[in-house]
């Protein structure tokens, strides 16, 4: 029996049920996501209402949800050319929030509503792509035919060790400019000309550059002549003393730490946490904690090393 008719049964058999959200579910889909994830119903419909094309997809058993996700356009999948340029690809679409009620877990409902929202991507010609929440679920993903196509680093660095005191040097060779999102796509699409990457929506690069505190948000760092050495999209952790860059990409010749060195003392943090593309070698920055993992994941993927961008876990 193939997947689908193997569906089809456990439809039948269970009184089970995949179906875009109704309006009267709309409840109990920001419920289960807050039990499973412990946003609050406000913050999950400011975050629904930043991505108008988004299908919130539920699966329902004997009219409850057991299990949910949210898929929106991320983007369009852009590849290096042959003749030097680039080639724009399908759109991706992003599944987001998946989560399954605790009560149903080990029933296989995750790898269904997964599979049912990839099949809606793939039929509208599009890439099915998500970001695994840790390291235990590329593993969960494989099976259902996804790739690791986008690794990243996170570093972490400790700003207290550059104060000055210790004869270390100035840590603020760059400064930070205020980018907005057009400003920042188009610097983006420059320094990943020659990487597989997604070109993010407006909706993506609004929802990063609008939401939180002043500081947080979309960001371009410039030489002391002006000239762009790199960019960063700041997010909100509630410690104005740890900063996290969700990304960070750095221009040609210049060492993504010493960037991340700037953007932390110009913003007087003690810690700055950064993602940011794989170095040559897998090599962290001199002086930093961190780790080289999978960020994102394309079904059917054909073993490409790309870069995800700001992470939708």
């Amino acid at each position: 029996m193939d997947r689908e008719a193997a569906l089809e049964e456990r439809k039948r058999s269970d009184q089970m049920d995949i179906h875009e959200r109704k309006p009267e579910e709309r409840d109990a889909f920001l419920a289960l996501w807050q039990k499973c994830f412990g946003d609050d119903p406000d913050t999950v419909q400011e975050f629904l209402d930043s991505f108008p094309g988004c299908r919130q997809y539920v699966l329902a058993e004997e009219g409850r949800i057991m299990a949910e996700l949210t898929q929106f356009p991320m983007g369009d999948f852009i590849s290096p050319g042959a003749d030097g340029g680039t080639v724009r690809g399908p759109s991706c679409w992003c599944s987001y929030a998946i989560c399954t009620d605790p009560a149903a877990r080990g029933r296989g409902f995750g790898t269904m509503i997964t599979e049912h929202a990839g099949d809606r991507a793939r039929a509208a010609g599009a890439l099915s792509v998500l970001c695994p929440a840790d390291a235990g679920l590329v593993d969960f993903y494989k099976p259902m035919g996804f790739a690791p196509d986008f690794p990243a680093c996170e570093v972490q660095l400790n700003l207290t060790l550059l104060d000055g005191k210790n004869g270390a040097a100035d840590p603020r060779p760059f400064r930070l400019r205020k980018a907005g999102i057009r400003r920042y796509a188009l610097l983006r699409e420059e320094l990943l000309e020659h990487t597989p990457h997604i070109d993010l929506t407006d909706d993506v690069l609004r929802y990063a550059d609008l939401s939180g505190p002043a500081g947080q948000g979309l960001w371009e760092i410039v030489r002391e002549d002006g000239e762009t050495a790199g960019i960063l999209a700041l997010e909100e952790t509630g410690d104005p003393a740890a900063l996290m860059a969700v990304e960070l990409l750095a221009g040609p010749g210049v060492d993504s730490g010493q960037l991340a060195r700037s953007a932390g003392a110009s913003c007087g943090a003690h810690s700055i946490t950064f993602r940011t593309p794989v170095p040559e070698q897998g090599k962290l920055p001199t002086g930093s904690a961190g780790k080289c993992y999978v960020q994102g994941m394309t079904w059917g993927g054909s073993g490409f090393t790309g870069w995800y961008g700001f992470p939708f876990e």
